[in-house]
């Protein structure tokens, strides 16, 4: 005997499907700091047609980092993409010092050519000395997002993003635990306290709306970043990011208030 409840068709989340539609857009992707705890991450919306370049620009600005430092990104299968002939920064100085023989030039590549699965990882590693290890999921691929289609977006996040140059996450800790029981007499404790600006450094802040700002106010230095002639600026809307993207002063919704988990 057949059911009502049988006659119901099976609705599967869109999140929950293993393949994501090269077709949507915009991408959606969970970042996070490996071995952080409580965990530092954020969810990004971003372009499908971003290269690893571009992707690079926003999780600088998502974290945020200051872009002092070498980069690059490995994927499971154990491909590794590098600044490969940028113009200008730090990267430029990559393959002159000896970077790997074998990576790829991440400005080649878009989201779109790497991320054909849901719930795919990636890695970004930045700065070769502290070793920051960064994990990138793609979460879903959005058809509806014709809006912000070419502008990044955080969509929800946790924790501050650490100083730059402070030691990995292992030195990272130690200098908060410095901040939490300073010892006057102790001068590395003093000087701990004046690189992480003070005994007001909070390592739970974070400020959904002022990412954002700092991911519009990136977009035309992003732009001339990038001089590759692979496509103009005016077919990317790279050029600046049009009024009234998106509306920041809502909540990002429902789903992403438990994201703030260890496990990914």
């Amino acid at each position: 005997m057949t059911t009502a409840t049988d006659k119901t068709p099976l609705r599967i989340p869109r999140r929950l499907k293993r393949k994501v539609d090269a077709a949507h857009p915009v991408y959606e992707l969970d970042l996070w700091l490996v071995d952080s705890d409580p965990l530092i991450w954020r969810t990004l919306a971003v372009p499908a047609d971003f290269t690893l370049l571009d992707l690079h620009c926003v999780i600088q600005a998502a974290m945020p980092w200051g872009d002092y430092h070498l980069h690059e990104f490995q994927t499971a299968e154990g491909r590794r993409f590098e600044p490969v002939q940028q113009v200008g920064g730090v990267d430029a100085m990559w393959k002159w010092i000896g970077g790997d023989e074998d990576g790829e030039d991440e400005s080649r590549f878009t989201l779109r050519d790497l991320f054909d699965e849901l719930r795919q990882k990636m890695a970004y590693i930045y700065d070769m000395g502290d070793d920051w290890t960064h994990g990138l999921k793609l979460i879903t691929s959005h058809a509806d997002a014709a809006p912000f289609a070419h502008i990044p977006v955080c969509l929800a996040g946790a924790m501050a993003g650490p100083p730059e140059d402070s030691g990995g996450t292992w030195g990272y800790y130690e200098k908060l635990e410095v901040l939490r029981h300073p010892d006057p007499d102790d001068e590395w404790h003093q000087q701990v306290i004046e690189w992480m600006g003070g005994r007001d450094f909070d390592p739970a802040a974070f400020d959904l709306a002022a990412v954002n700002r700092h991911l519009k106010a990136m977009m035309p230095r992003k732009a001339t970043r990038r001089e590759r002639g692979a496509r103009s600026r005016s077919a990317t809307g790279l050029a600046g990011p049009p009024a009234n993207i998106i509306d920041l002063s809502k909540p990002p919704g429902r789903r992403y208030a438990k994201r703030n988990r260890k496990s990914r």
